[in-house]
């Protein structure tokens, strides 16, 4: 299928590709990780829905993941519920799943920001929120509230004390 999206990790060594959004619901589709300097594929991260976008922790060790329709929303009779898979943290040397963030929703991967360490990551949600979770265990650890609109970028400082959100 098309490719919709490729992220290197921090040292350029690995690449991760995913389908495009609109290949979701043809799937489940995997989301490779290849060696640059080789062009081999290295392993393939599996879901229940297909892959549609990636990101890499900046400790090279982590791949966050996001499945979800292009920015659309389905309706379920009780208000709007999303389609997606909750985001998932992937191990990069086995691609085993780590870890599923169960009460969270991403459009995009890479829309979330890690923190230096890749030991937190800050998630911008569609309920005006951002939240910070801890990427160890999975925890929520902070809501950050106050934006009117749905939160659409996060960026966290270098040191990883302060963060900065934006919405629609």
């Amino acid at each position: 299928g098309p490719v919709g999206h490729v992220c290197f990790n921090v040292d350029g060594t690995k690449l991760v590709s995913s389908l495009t959004s609109s290949s979701f619901s043809k799937g489940p589709h995997p989301a490779i990780v290849w060696d640059v300097a080789s062009g081999k594929k290295l392993g393939t991260l599996q879901d229940e829905k297909t892959i549609t976008s990636t990101a890499f922790s900046p400790d090279r060790f982590r791949i966050l993941t996001a499945s979800s329709p292009r920015r659309s929303r389905a309706s379920g009779g009780r208000g709007d519920s999303l389609p997606g898979l909750a985001p998932t943290l992937w191990d990069t040397a086995q691609f085993q799943r780590l870890l599923r963030f169960e009460d969270a929703y991403l459009l995009e991967a890479h829309d979330a920001v890690f923190d230096p360490s890749g030991r937190r990551a800050v998630f911008p949600s569609m309920n005006n929120t951002a939240v910070i979770y801890d990427c160890v265990g999975g925890n929520k650890l902070l809501t950050l509230s106050g934006h009117e609109n749905r939160v659409v970028f996060a960026a966290m400082s270098p040191q990883g004390d302060r963060v900065v959100t934006a919405s629609d």
